[in-house]
């Protein structure tokens, strides 16, 4: 089965010289999240096929990526930052990929707690 959407973007938003880095299927919410590399979150709501700008991300995106409950997006920006929202678009952490030493990366893992909680180590 194919689907084919026509999608009107709302009049301030033009895509001409951008490019779309990412697309994410939150399911619980039934929205298709689309970053863009100028900084663009926008929120498609399936049902409607309706359009809206959820956020600009200072610096750019260079990655995103949902949990697999969709619970959680995690987005590396074009700042060397990681973060870390919510389906209601809340940032609950923005952690430097870089530490202040010379070269040297930070290294996350991801451990779940329970259905609303979870841990960065």
């Amino acid at each position: 089965m194919q689907v084919c959407w026509t999608l009107s973007l709302p009049t301030d938003l033009s895509l001409d010289k951008d490019r779309i880095l990412g697309l994410e299927f939150m399911m619980d919410n039934e929205i298709l999240v689309v970053g863009t590399r100028s900084g663009q979150l926008l929120s498609v709501l399936i049902s409607s096929q309706s359009v809206e700008v959820v956020g600009n991300v200072e610096g750019g995106i260079i990655q995103m990526s949902a949990s697999p409950d969709g619970e959680l997006l995690v987005i590396a920006t074009g700042l060397g930052m990681l973060l870390f929202m919510t389906p209601e678009w809340d940032v609950l952490y923005e952690i430097p990929l870089v530490s202040s030493e010379v070269n040297t990366f930070n290294v996350f893992t991801f451990q779940p707690l329970a259905k609303d909680a979870f841990s960065l180590l």
